[in-house]
């Protein structure tokens, strides 16, 4: 078990019990360690967290190791913990849309609160705390990537046009949002291409998925906009850039924008841009 590994807990609500798993993935080998958190806790602080998901499903297949019903306080000590380990670089907190009202939840929220700044977020519905602790995260301009579940509030949209905007973020997935969900405006998107236009050569590529308060005729008539009606995708090539950005509107009632950057110089073989090109004749 090396020192300095990453680690991916599991916490699982049963009424008001709860058991937590630790697992551990090697990268190589793709073999996986499990320990109970008070075998966890018996590690030394560099034995870093990567991940927290918080469900009511079963954990992972394969788990061999005994992992007992936590009580409240045992619980709350070990998001302390926790809080003081996950990893500064990257690290990702995923709650099911039923565990809105978890303890476990409010207990991260108030634990993990301007102590940790994830990378990845996965959230059900957004209270007055959650709130608070979205603002947060949103200010370290660190979040990557942002999966809401369930309802959110109308007042979370400005928050979600913000998070869009910055430079890291990646991705956007509005599949888990229940009620009329989060919508952009045509306005709004004008103003992304033309900010993607310009800090192109400092963005990684983009994806957005939302609720369109705009029609397919609308984004088609927009300055630079190359139109294939049959498969309800626009494209905007970058006058300079190996970029492009795509808006689909093959889902009904939901658009997903991308931007889309030749990958060729970076370690892999497979580039998303060159294969839209060939594929599209951009």
């Amino acid at each position: 078990m090396s020192s300095s590994c990453f680690w991916h807990v599991y916490v699982q609500q049963n009424g008001t019990k709860f058991r937590c798993l630790f697992e551990e993935t090697d990268r190589y080998s793709m073999k996986c360690e499990y320990l109970s958190a008070e075998q966890y806790l018996r590690l030394a602080s560099s034995h870093r967290i990567r991940s927290l998901t918080i469900g009511r499903d079963e954990f992972p297949q394969g788990y061999e190791v005994a992992c007992g019903s936590l009580k409240a306080e045992e619980m709350k000590k070990l998001v302390g913990v926790l809080a003081e380990r996950f990893c500064s670089e990257s690290s990702k907190l995923a709650v099911d849309a039923d565990c809105e009202t978890s303890p476990v939840f409010e207990l991260c929220l108030e634990e993990l609160h301007q102590k940790v700044h994830f990378s990845e977020l996965l959230l059900p519905t957004i209270g007055r705390l959650e709130l608070r602790f979205l603002e947060d995260q949103l200010k370290s301009g660190e979040l990557k990537r942002l999966q809401p579940r369930g309802e959110w509030p109308e007042e979370t949209k400005d928050l979600v046009k913000d998070l869009v905007r910055q430079k890291q973020f990646e991705w956007f997935d509005n599949h888990e949002l229940r009620g009329s969900g989060l919508s952009l405006d045509l306005p709004f998107l004008e103003t992304l291409l033309v900010e993607w236009e310009s800090e192109v050569a400092d963005l990684k590529s983009k994806e957005i998925w939302f609720r369109p308060a705009f029609s397919f005729d609308d984004a088609a008539a927009l300055r630079g906009a190359s139109v294939q009606e049959g498969n309800k995708r626009i494209f905007f090539r970058h006058r300079e850039e190996e970029a492009v950005v795509e808006l689909n509107f093959a889902e009904e009632g939901n658009v997903s924008l991308r931007l889309v950057k030749c990958t060729c110089g970076d370690e892999g073989d497979f580039c998303w841009f060159c294969s839209l090109f060939e594929e599209e004749e951009l």
